[in-house]
């Protein structure tokens, strides 16, 4: 019985990390994505 407990404790942590990961990957995503946009328009006014 201990041991599940501990096992549920320590999927719960992980959940909430992953979670927080999952949002950071979104916002870096975007930042990406935003500056991919703006290399491509920096290279059509060049040509």
């Amino acid at each position: 019985m201990y041991i599940k407990k501990k096992l549920k404790k320590e999927r719960g942590t992980i959940k909430r990390s992953s979670r927080r990961w999952k949002k950071k990957g979104q916002m870096r995503w975007k930042h990406y994505k935003k500056r991919l946009r703006r290399m491509k328009k920096d290279k059509r006014d060049n040509k």
